[in-house]
């Protein structure tokens, strides 16, 4: 692809739209939050949420930051922050419509003070903890009782009552379904109490994809972007991974035998060689411990790193893949002919996860997002001037 850019990532809108589809389908009737937090892992928060934004039934981001930047951005539909915020943002996150989770009285109570100030009522969704020991409110009689607390506040509306699946992307499901046979029952005396949530949710990505859909609610993350939670999951709904990532070659070097290749030369050259320099590092977003040990692809071929990944720069060994010459593209994630590398691949390398993996493409690398192959837009965070 020609594009002026060091390095960029290529965003197939095409493929997140058919990987939504898919999972659309596979979540029958239920109600699908597309999860953009992290800037929708790497791809984009704003032009993914503006994407999926006549489909979706809301969007889940971490911070309150990350939930303004779309309501600034002319996202109108529902936005949950899947954490509460500081009190100090509360009217602001009344104002702009903002969904906040709440797992304490005391936070509902000061919900409610800034909501009754306002003049509007707070949407807001409770948060248990069945299990992964994280945020939420206890599974048992004292959650209970918080949690009927929580929404007998006459300025909050709760919408909608959540838990999060601590181990659904391992091949056992059984700490799944304990977890599940205590949530089901918490909700079910909730409701005995004449306390009803319109969103009940339990899916996220592994629990969808593995073990099937719960509630009337599914929150997708990374199976929305191509990428399966885990090789342990059952793969039951087909998607394509959305995001390659691309950088130039900066240069081309023959080097004789003994020749030290980057810092500390943890490489030396063993016989005569063709070395490439790569235009990404670790501060956009390399693993460092690709070092000597991972590969990009170069005219359809893998071109082993060689040496220490530098902060903006890589080296890669070209000595048998024929025209390789300055200003050409190496893949560093996705397919180039034939081969491809997989953000599980570097995963695996590294000792990682997917998630790490897409979360660590720094602002430096322009994302450019694609229809029917070609550049729909591009946007670089350091300067928004750059298209």
């Amino acid at each position: 692809m020609d594009t002026p850019f060091r390095t960029w990532t290529e965003i197939d809108l095409d493929a997140l739209r058919g990987n939504w589809d898919e999972i659309r389908a596979g979540a029958g009737k239920r109600a699908l939050f597309a999860v953009v937090k992290a800037d929708a892992y790497g791809h984009g928060a704003v032009t993914v949420a503006r994407a999926l934004s006549d489909t979706a039934d809301g969007f889940a981001v971490a911070t309150f930051g990350e939930a303004v930047e779309l309501r600034l951005s002319g996202v109108t539909g529902r936005i949950l922050i899947l954490n509460t915020v500081n009190e100090a943002w509360f009217g602001e996150l009344i104002a702009q419509h903002i969904v906040m989770t709440v797992f304490s009285v005391e936070v509902a109570r000061k919900l409610n003070e800034a909501a009754e100030k306002a003049g509007e009522k707070a949407e807001i969704f409770l948060a248990v903890d069945t299990g992964m020991t994280r945020i939420g409110l206890s599974c048992d009689e004292d959650g209970l009782s918080e949690a009927a607390h929580i929404c007998s506040f006459p300025f909050l509306t709760p919408v909608g009552i959540f838990t999060h699946p601590a181990c659904a992307d391992e091949p056992e499901t059984r700490f799944s379904e304990k977890q599940l046979a205590v949530f089901a029952p918490f909700l079910r005396v909730l409701e005995e109490n004449g306390i009803v949530f319109p969103f009940r949710c339990f899916c996220n990505s592994a629990a969808l994809a593995h073990r099937g859909a719960w509630g009337n609610l599914c929150k997708v993350g990374l199976l929305l972007y191509g990428v399966y939670p885990s090789e342990k999951v059952r793969k039951s709904i087909p998607v394509t991974p959305v995001l390659s990532w691309r950088a130039r070659i900066l240069s081309v070097r023959t080097v004789r035998p003994g020749t030290g290749i980057g810092y500390n030369h943890t490489f030396v050259a063993s016989k005569t060689m063709r070395i490439a320099t790569v235009a990404a590092g670790y501060a956009d977003g390399v693993p460092l411990s690709l070092s000597n040990r991972g590969s990009v692809i170069i005219n359809g071929q893998f071109a082993p790193i060689v040496g220490r990944v530098c902060m903006d720069q890589m080296m890669v060994d070209v000595t048998g893949i024929e025209n390789v010459a300055e200003g050409d593209t190496a893949t560093l994630i996705g397919r180039d002919g034939s081969m491809e590398i997989t953000v599980r691949d570097i995963a695996d390398a590294v000792g990682s996860i997917p998630y790490e993996i897409l979360c660590s493409i720094g602002p430096r690398v322009t994302r450019v997002y694609l229809r029917d192959g070609n550049i729909a837009e591009s946007h670089s965070a350091i300067n928004p001037n750059i298209r």
